[in-house]
């Protein structure tokens, strides 16, 4: 693998580190050009009991957004998950299906596009056998699932050491697993994931790397260190919305479960300078971003972070799991500006 291309924590977990590890990240000051970015928190539900990852997308191949969560048992420290699709009814988050699974150490979300699919395997339609549809699929530590229009098939084992997706526009996303000299990248063809050898990143503006393990340790987590204390968590990085978030841990309030576990965490978004915004997201560097929002402190430990539209509203947001009352329950926030992000 050359040395060249990727940034922050992704670009060490490739090792390909364009700026250093301990890098310190500027504050916005009076001085900067990068806008300040001003959130506010739209609503909050409770998910259910042991929720840890989330994502969202249109997972039923319909035109509306599900919301998928990836809950643990009763026992943490077994490996059985539960996934969950809910779907807003109008006034709250209801399931709709649920799936039980095997989960792993470092357990995996995602929602992405990685495959066609034939329109008579979702409608049953022989008639329309040759026509093609570019369908969803979910990623699970347990595997790679999609609806068929009445249940849902596990069409592809999961590669181990799942990090993330590398959303890819138009075209199929790719999975990357492993950490440092390890890490590895695959595409779904047909029913089998298969590697990727001296994968490029893309240089198109519309791709980006999206996190699928939410705050879970890892070996290699260091590298995702953003400097003062905050850790890498997220990407996104579509038109004028580039940024990559980070995590800052609140008070370590250990618990029975998790010895690790914190209250008071924060969120930190970093978007690009004015005369870094027309690069891509695979040329950028954390030396070119500014701070452009801080959340107050949440109520516990935040678990998650992606963006969407659960509410199929119009309104993508900023989706945040956090575990709180001790780890006992799991709470969804939304944050918007308004028209959506």
């Amino acid at each position: 693998m050359n040395r060249k291309g990727f940034i922050l924590g992704v670009v060490l977990m490739l090792g390909e580190a364009l700026v250093p590890l301990n890098a310190q990240q500027t504050p916005l000051s009076p001085r900067s050009n990068t806008a300040r970015l001003l959130l506010r928190q739209e609503w909050n539900t409770l998910l259910p009991q042991g929720a840890k990852l989330i994502d969202t997308g249109k997972v039923k191949h319909e035109q509306i957004n599900y919301l998928a969560v990836l809950a643990s048992g009763q026992n943490p420290k077994e490996l059985r998950r539960t996934l969950y699709f809910m779907r807003w009814n109008g006034s709250r988050f209801v399931s709709e299906s649920s799936l039980n699974l095997n989960g792993s150490l470092i357990d995996t979300l995602l929602v992405g596009h990685f495959r066609t699919t034939t329109i008579s395997t979702l409608t049953g339609d022989k008639g329309k056998s040759g026509l093609q549809a570019r369908t969803v699929q979910v990623v699970a530590s347990d595997g790679v699932l999609e609806w068929n229009g009445k249940d849902w098939d596990k069409i592809s084992p999961a590669p181990l050491g799942i990090k993330g997706q590398i959303e890819m526009g138009k075209r199929y996303n790719i999975l990357l697993t492993g950490v440092g000299d390890q890490v590895q990248t695959h595409s779904l063809e047909n029913n089998s994931l298969q590697a990727v050898p001296n994968f490029t990143p893309p240089s198109e503006e519309d791709t980006f790397f999206q996190f699928g393990i939410g705050s879970q340790d890892f070996p290699g987590v260091e590298s995702l260190r953003m400097g003062q204390g905050t850790r890498y968590i997220q990407s996104h990085w579509r038109a004028q919305n580039r940024w990559m978030i980070g995590l800052l841990p609140g008070k370590l309030t250990p618990t029975q479960d998790d010895p690790k576990a914190t209250v008071g965490d924060r969120l930190l978004l970093f978007a690009p300078r004015l005369s870094a915004q027309t690069k891509s997201f695979w040329a950028s560097s954390q030396s070119e971003m500014d701070e452009v929002w801080r959340s107050d402190a949440f109520p516990g430990q935040v678990l998650d972070v992606r963006i969407g539209d659960p509410r199929n509203d119009g309104k993508e947001g900023l989706l945040v799991l956090v575990a709180e009352n001790e780890g006992r329950d799991r709470r969804l926030y939304f944050f918007t500006r308004g028209t959506g992000l």
